[in-house]
């Protein structure tokens, strides 16, 4: 008879139970393959960042600025725990406002504006000239004493400086002064014509 002490097994427990290890190790064998698949399983998590963002984006108001094209995100309200401490707002620079400086897009840019201006100048005159000539033949409108009688003596002036001028030159410069003044008082009228007009025509 072998009297050597029996010693519990792997598979038996102290008091010479068998043990179920090896179905735990199965168990958690099985709990880490389905948290690996789960992590490897994102379309999930992206979806729910993506919602969280656009309602972020919806809920808070957002002001463009007209100069720079800058989005200003207004700053998080005041309450209970926000203060000093709290973040800043976000600035967001729109990225056409980063893009390299170019001087053939500022030549061109600039040649643009330098001919929209002429064209509306161009368009100025005209309106202008129509005013004044609408001025004279208009029967409801009157022109005042002091513009007609400037009119007629800066018309003659211009009509017979060619003869008490010595040089060409100073002929041309002055006709183009007397000019000048000419157009203005004829302005001038022409702005009291279109107010009395307008206030007629409505």
């Amino acid at each position: 008879m072998d009297d050597r002490p029996i010693y519990p097994t792997a598979s038996q427990g102290p008091n010479g139970t068998p043990t179920n290890s090896t179905e735990q190790l199965e168990q958690r064998i099985r709990r880490l393959e389905d948290a690996l698949a789960s992590l490897q399983d994102t379309t999930h998590l992206e979806d729910r960042v993506v919602d969280r963002i656009i309602h972020t984006i919806e809920s808070q108001p957002v002001r463009v600025s007209p100069n720079t094209g800058v989005i200003i995100q207004d700053p998080p309200a005041l309450g209970p725990g926000r203060g000093r401490d709290s973040e800043p707002p976000t600035i967001t620079v729109d990225p056409r406002q980063l893009l390299p400086y170019s001087p053939q897009l500022a030549q061109a840019a600039a040649a643009v504006n330098v001919a929209s201006r002429a064209s509306w100048l161009i368009l100025d005159l005209v309106r202008d000239f129509t005013a004044i000539v609408k001025m004279y033949f208009d029967s409801r409108y009157r022109v005042t004493h002091t513009t007609q009688f400037s009119a007629m003596l800066l018309v003659a002036v211009l009509i017979l400086s060619s003869l008490f001028t010595p040089f060409e030159i100073v002929d041309k410069v002055f006709s183009i002064l007397i000019s000048m003044v000419l157009f203005r008082i004829l302005y001038r009228e022409s702005l009291r014509y279109r107010e009395l007009i307008g206030s007629l025509n409505q």
